[in-house]
């Protein structure tokens, strides 16, 4: 907000739940979304679906598409959430559901302790790229997936 430009916009609305939000923004969800989101499809793909719905909703979004593919960007080891989100998705059951790529990795998963790496930072992040193998995603670790065949 500039200073001097006008009014100030009104607070948003507050919510006391994710759902109460979700149900109020402008967001149109296809019946298996809802089911998926309503826990229907099980405890992972209701966590899943709760994030890819909540980042359409930042976006504005008006609905979700259809996808036939995707690619997980999240395989860099950042810090313990990101290993404990994909975790908790293999415990609660997680699967993909399209054919799925992974990023490239933080380290070499072969070699990063001959090349000097601290188990610090090694051993978060061969866990991390083993927890999304173990959803289902395909063992690619590439930043250019528009490569393989697919």
């Amino acid at each position: 907000v500039i200073c001097g430009a006008g009014p100030l916009p009104p607070a948003p609305r507050s919510f006391s739940t994710a759902d109460e939000r979700l149900a109020a923004s402008a967001l149109q969800l296809e019946p298996e979304e809802r089911a998926m989101l309503a826990g229907e499809r099980g405890r992972a793909a209701r966590v899943a679906m709760r994030v890819v719905a909540r980042a359409a909703e930042v976006c504005d979004a008006e609905r979700l598409l259809r996808i036939s593919q995707a690619h997980i960007d999240g395989c860099t080891y950042i810090g313990p959430g990101g290993l404990r989100f994909a975790r908790e998705l293999v415990a609660l059951g997680g699967r993909v559901a399209v054919p799925t790529t992974l990023n490239s990795n933080s380290v070499d998963r072969r070699r990063w302790r001959a090349m000097g790496v601290p188990a610090s930072l090694g051993e978060p992040s061969e866990a991390l790229g083993q927890a999304y193998l173990d959803l289902g995603a395909s063992l690619s670790f590439t930043c250019s997936p528009y490569l393989l065949p697919s």
